[in-house]
This record gives structure tokens, C-alpha cells and sequence, in this order.
């Protein structure tokens, strides 16, 4: 889990993915409408609108496919590889080709509606955060992928890592892992289909995660383990909300070692006498409690304590 307020965080993702509330595109002849499938980004209605990566699959949804069974996807110049699930009306178009991508979509013989992207290549990869890692961390880390003018780029599929068997007692990571709950979690609330790498951290050292990108690029992810007896600092975070008729409040931890924020931060936790605790996992970065007074909420990790006065 995040050091950073649960409310907040998913706002902030829900904004990012894409323009809330717009309408469906439509083609260049006004019979399709299409928009981006992704996440929660785009449960008020998404454009279509975007760059593709190159090599990359963006996954698109046809307006009332219902009323449209007989519909049928092609890329006339070879430019992409396309799919069409009818029964759910997804569309995903894999950009073979820099420049420009068409997709045609084809009923009764002919051309119904025509779609034109543009593709480039990756040529930048930036981290949401740092990967800095408590020993035991897992899960997923959304990342960001531009073209070389900067323009931030959509699809999934477009990059291949690989890390070095040295570092296999640090850590094990990548990107594109393949689909389980946690990643069908995190992708649902990064809001996009963007790329995404995974880690497991098993000891404290330091490695390399190097991913490959269709069109050439490199790039080298620094990973650093670090023990619980290395983390020198804890922030925690107190929101204080009504939740069905009872206060609540969630403390949310965030955790450094030597000036650098971890993904997540491993807290035993503890609370004062009475406190009504509704949830406390250890090695959880998060506590709530549920209830009325004053009370004190304690994370330790290691020898590092940090502690926040909640008055509901």
C-alpha cells in the first residue's frame, strides 16, 4: 500500500487517466464511437483520442455495440494488428508502425467507419515512485511512457525486461507480469493501461531492472532493498471522515531511509489503552479506528517510531 491517503490517491489517479466525462470519438464517418477501456479513468466517459506506442495493445470500447452486431475491424494498410470482441465490444489495436495507424471497421462488405492514430515509439519511462523497497514488499508500480517530443504515450505490451540472476536473493521484478488479482487491482485503480512494472523484495542490496523498448530504447530501473533497521524516519498521516453514522479515521504511514521515500512503509502498529481499532495489520502501512475520543496510534519499524494523536 502507498504512504498517501487512500481518498486522495484514487482522486488523483481518476483525474490523470483521461478526460472525465468526454464523449465517445467518432470516426470519419460518424457510424462508430469509440472510447478508451480504462479502469476507473473512464467511468464518466472517455475520448479516444491519444498517441499508441509503438508495439504496444491500446484497448478501446464501441459505443452500443449491442446495436451493431455485425461488425467486423481490419487495418487496411497493415499499420496495426486489431481484434474485435463482438460480444463485448473491445476493440485492441497493436501499433506495428511509427507514423500512423488506421483501423477500419467494416459491415455488410464495406467500410462503415474509419479511425486514425498516431504512433510513435517509446523514448522515455518515468516511475510514479522510486523503487525503494522494505524487504517483503511486493505488488505492482505504474509508469508513465512518452515518445521523444514528450508526448505521453497509451498501450501495454510495448516493453520487455529482464534482471540480472545476481540479484535474484535482492529481488524479483519486471514489467507486464502476467495477470493475477493484484495486478487486475492495480490496474483498475491507475486508471490507464499503461505499462507497469512488479517487484518482490526477499533481502537489502541494490540491482537493476533493464527494459527493453519496441524501437530501440533501453532503460536501467535502480531497485534498492532496505532493511528494517535502516529506515531512520516515519511520517504518518491522519484522515478523519464520517462513515456510515460513526467517525472513522485511517493513519496512513510513509517511511525513508537515508533521505529516500519507500514504496511502502512495514509498520507494527499499536494504539493506546481503549482505542477502538478497526483495522491493524503488521507490516501494513495503514491502521483505522472507528469510534469516539482521543487517542494515540503508534508505527514502529525496526527501532523507528513515529506516533499520531486521533481525535474522532
Amino acid at each position: 500500500m502507498y504512504s498517501i491517503r487512500f481518498s486522495s490517491l484514487l482522486v488523483l489517479l481518476v483525474v490523470s487517466a483521461c478526460s472525465i466525462g468526454t464523449d465517445p470519438s467518432r470516426g470519419e464517418l460518424d457510424n462508430v464511437g469509440l472510447s478508451w477501456q480504462d479502469g476507473l479513468g473512464c467511468l464518466f466517459g472517455c475520448d479516444a483520442n491519444g498517441t499508441i506506442a509503438l508495439g504496444a495493445a491500446a484497448r478501446f470500447g464501441v459505443e452500443d455495440h449491442e446495436r451493431e452486431p455485425d461488425l467486423s475491424v481490419a487495418s487496411p494498410d497493415g499499420s496495426a494488428l486489431v481484434t474485435y470482441d463482438a460480444g463485448t465490444g473491445t476493440v485492441v489495436v497493436t501499433a506495428l508502425e511509427a507514423g500512423e495507424v488506421v483501423v477500419e471497421f467494416l459491415r455488410d462488405g464495406g467500410v462503415y467507419d474509419r479511425f486514425r492514430w498516431p504512433a510513435a515509439p517509446i523514448a522515455d519511462l518515468e516511475l510514479r515512485q522510486a523503487l525503494v523497497l522494505p524487504v517483503g514488499a511486493s505488488g505492482v508500480h505504474g509508469m508513465t511512457v512518452r515518445s521523444a517530443g514528450g508526448t505521453t504515450l497509451r498501450g501495454r505490451g510495448a516493453l520487455e525486461s529482464s534482471v540480472d540472476p545476481a540479484f535474484s536473493e535482492i529481488f524479483d521484478g519486471g514489467v507486464n507480469p502476467t495477470p493475477d488479482l493484484g495486478s487486475a487491482i492495480a490496474d483498475a485503480f491507475t486508471g490507464s493501461n499503461h505499462e507497469q512494472v512488479w517487484f518482490q523484495a526477499h533481502a537489502p542490496g541494490e540491482g537493476t531492472i533493464v527494459v527493453d523498448a519496441d524501437g530501440g530504447a533501453r532503460f536501467e530501473i535502480p531497485v534498492v532493498v532496505v532493511a528494517d533497521a535502516d529506515i531512520d524516519a516515519i511520517e504518518l498521516d491522519v484522515d478523519v471522515f464520517d462513515s456510515d453514522g460513526a467517525r472513522e479515521a485511517r493513519v496512513v504511514a510513509a517511511a525513508r531511509s537515508a533521505g529516500r521515500e519507500l514504496v511502502e512503509a512495514p509498520c507494527t502498529w499499536s494504539f493506546s489503552d481503549g482505542a477502538p481499532v478497526g483495522s491493524a495489520l503488521d507490516r501494513s502501512a495503514s491502521a483505522s479506528l472507528r469510534g469516539t475520543g482521543t487517542h494515540e496510534v503508534t508505527c514502529t519499524i525496526g527501532t523507528t517510531t513515529a506516533t499520531a494523536r486521533v481525535a474522532l
